[in-house]
């Protein structure tokens, strides 16, 4: 009997069940599931779909899309909990991007020149596909595949190398080879299978052991840097931006600092949007809360650093002309950090903000969804973005790069990390979703940005996790979700730049113009074999 029902699979159903089952490994593989091993099997289905579907490409997106979207709907799904509209959107487009780069991929490695070099095609073409992703005006890098690995952070410390991009061409080229090895075995091709099995076991464990490596090398460090992290936990919704007063928030969280003994203590980092009435730039000390946060700064603290909102009256820059709000005194909002210390106040403007949220691309289609975007907490609008400097240094000269939130999921934000002794300090809230897996997708990010750019990461989450994150990955304290705290903690400062923090640009570059090529051949091709043709 079930011989015969799966005989009655038409081939529709046997490309459908490949394309979800892709999804659902790739959902099994997610952080926080555990099951990371799993990433390196989730496109071996979608090859098999494509070599299913070479001639049909507008099948072969559909089949992609559903299973893609699957792994979006079921990985993402803590996003509806903040936003519904914005949350489908961002699933829709990043299933469709995926979708279109593997048809893509097919026309162009169905090309007779092309077909002894198909698997180093697709790779070109994915990860030149993550490299735009994080570029233009809907970059939503999130589920970058290399970031799937996050959680072995053992087998990744050649990050520091390729970055991310590494990852997600170890993945595609284990899945490929996996694939080749699963047809040579298919069609009993022992010559195949006594050649690919060691290449596959080579380049699978190859990494790991490099890796392995790596991790045991000792980094200098004599400069050290005490630091007090706050975990006020204030809940979004229900309390900060609705229900409890700027200034009672302040409150809960300076009562946390004041618990504590601030004699030697160099650094004080608060979380995102920490203040929420919106600080002029052209005067902090006008507002009574950073007044209350210069007041540490002679306590024995040197530096203070906060989330705020902060606007400017005049003087913005040019790039910034959409983001002006025109009300009775024009002027631009921005999503903030701030650093306070005994030579002044300054300021740096999140620039990588979060599409449909923080802006919307779309303005003009998305007014009706305004009065909802605003009620859950989002900014219809856009927030300015341009930065005159985008690393912080203390009163003593030491460099802090800071990243806000959703920055943290682009590994090019934290590669301006500076080559002096320095850290990495992230501002983030992580209360929208609940109790749910997004804060942990996104602590995780944060220890791939320590990986890559080898420098330790200070993390300031307003319902948490806050944590500290040594070079290698390793969370070393953190606070629980929805607790508050401190975490206190003597930060190792260090020096110079990874491989990858000072080319990651050019590195990303490289499949973006090799891609452009490759496809640039195959429509002109096409094109010639159309001439021919007529």
């Amino acid at each position: 009997m079930r011989y015969i029902s799966l005989k009655l699979l038409t081939p529709a159903h046997w490309c459908l069940l490949l394309a979800l089952t892709g999804g659902l490994l790739l959902h099994l593989s997610w952080f926080p599931n555990g099951l990371t091993v799993l990433v390196f099997i989730a496109f071996v289905p979608f090859l098999f779909l494509a070599q299913r579907c070479q001639a049909h490409s507008l099948s072969a997106f559909g089949y992609f899309f559903a299973g893609f979207f699957l792994f979006h709907l079921f990985s993402g799904w803590w996003m509806y909990s903040s936003t519904i509209p914005g949350s489908l959107m961002a699933h829709l487009f990043n299933a469709a991007y995926m979708s279109v780069v593997l048809v893509v991929w097919m026309k162009v490695s169905g090309l007779k020149s092309f077909r002894s070099v198909r698997l180093v095609a697709l790779i070109l073409f994915w990860l030149a596909f993550e490299r735009l992703h994080q570029q233009w005006e809907l970059a939503w890098p999130w589920f970058t595949l290399g970031h799937a690995l996050a959680p072995q952070s053992n087998w990744i410390q050649w990050y520091q190398f390729t970055g991310s991009p590494g990852g997600s061409a170890w993945i595609l080229l284990v899945n490929g080879l996996i694939f080749y090895l699963v047809k040579a075995i298919i069609d009993q091709n022992r010559h195949d299978i006594l050649l690919r099995l060691p290449a596959l076991c080579l380049v699978f464990t190859g990494p790991v052991l490099i890796s392995f490596l790596i991790e045991n090398q000792a980094v200098d460090t004599s400069t050290y840097l005490r630091v007090m992290v706050v975990q006020p936990n204030i809940h979004p919704q229900r309390e900060k931006f609705a229900g409890m007063s700027a200034s009672d928030q302040l409150d809960k969280a300076l009562r946390l600092v004041q618990q504590q003994d601030l004699n030697g203590m160099e650094l004080i980092l608060f979380p995102e949007t920490m203040l929420v009435d919106a600080v002029d730039e052209a005067d902090p000390a006008d507002s009574p809360l950073v007044r209350r946060l210069i007041s540490l700064v002679p306590h024995a603290t040197k530096t203070v650093i906060t989330g705020t909102y902060s606007s400017r009256l005049a003087g913005w820059h040019t790039s910034d002309h959409k983001a002006v709000i025109h009300d009775s005194v024009a002027s631009v909002l921005y999503n903030s950090a701030m650093m306070i210390h005994r030579n002044g106040a300054y300021f740096y403007h999140k620039e990588k903000l979060v599409p449909l949220v923080e802006k919307q691309p779309f303005g003009r289609f998305m007014q009706p969804l305004q009065a909802y975007i605003e009620r859950s907490g989002g900014f219809f609008g856009s927030y300015g973005i341009h930065n005159e400097q985008k690393v912080f240094y203390t009163a003593d000269s030491i460099a802090i790069l800071p990243l806000i939130c959703f920055e943290s999921a682009f590994n090019f934000e934290a590669a301006k990390a500076s080559a002096r002794p320095s850290l990495i300090a992230i501002l983030t809230n992580d209360g929208w979703w609940s109790d749910t897996g997004g804060y942990l997708q996104h602590l995780e990010l944060a220890r791939l940005r320590a990986i890559e750019n080898g420098k330790w990461v200070v993390r300031s989450a307003n319902t948490g996790v806050s944590a500290v994150i040594d070079p290698s990955g390793k969370v070393i304290k953190h606070c629980d979700y929805g607790m508050e705290g401190v975490i206190i903690y003597d930060v190792p400062l260090v020096a110079g730049r990874t491989f990858f923090a000072q080319h990651s640009d050019f590195l990303q570059d490289i499949p973006v113009w090799m891609a452009l090529f490759t496809g640039l051949y195959w429509f002109l091709s096409g094109r010639r074999r159309s001439l021919k043709g007529s």
